[in-house]
């Protein structure tokens, strides 16, 4: 039996490129429930673990079924116009979705348990260094410790503090409450970069 962690080579990826796209579209739109969304898979992700590709997928159809994703788009795309950097945002949006979206995906569908811890062990174990390098990257890495028990590193305040605002997400009723939380949180970022 394969080892969890075992990485797809490049020709095995060209090899099974139209069946993991499918995969992968498959999940979005059976969450979704709307076949007319375009999606783009990422089929590096499904080389890299199989799970996190899963979980994104699953993640992003919920928000796509639950949320209004163009919204966020659009709030996403006018931040960056405006000088705001783009990867530490999509890092937050990333953290904002996740929190919001879970609460909801899980009581229609309990499998989603289990593709989240798998796919959160498999961003500790292969991203945990990069992780560590930024702000929401830490906020990240603690949201996904504090899902798979154990262990906690020390971590900084300001840190612990975005982690427990983001986690109120759960009770998210819309994009615009998402994006308030984000916003938020991004301008703290912001200012305490700047110092």
């Amino acid at each position: 039996m394969r080892d969890r962690f075992y990485r797809f080579t490049e020709e095995q990826v060209e090899d099974y490129r139209s069946e993991i796209e499918n995969r992968i579209r498959n999940l979005f739109w059976t969450i979704s429930g709307d076949y007319t969304l375009d999606v783009k898979p990422d089929v590096e992700a499904f080389a890299r673990s199989k799970e996190i590709a899963l979980y994104d997928a699953l993640k992003q159809g919920a928000f796509a079924r639950y949320f209004d994703a163009e919204e966020l788009g659009l709030y996403i795309m006018k931040k960056t116009y405006l000088s705001a950097q783009e990867k530490p945002l999509l890092e937050l949006a990333w953290l904002c979705v996740d929190a919001a979206v879970y609460p909801l995906i899980t009581g229609e569908r309990p499998g989603t348990e289990e593709i989240r811890r798998k796919a959160f062990a498999d961003m500790v174990k292969q991203e945990e260094t990069r992780l560590n390098r930024t702000f929401f990257g830490q906020v990240k890495l603690l949201m996904m410790r504090k899902y798979l028990g154990g262990d906690i590193p020390r971590m900084p305040d300001t840190v612990i503090e975005a982690e427990e605002k983001i986690a109120l997400l759960k009770h998210a009723k819309s994009t615009r409450d998402i994006i308030s939380e984000g916003r938020a949180d991004c301008d703290q970022q912001q200012a305490r970069d700047s110092l």
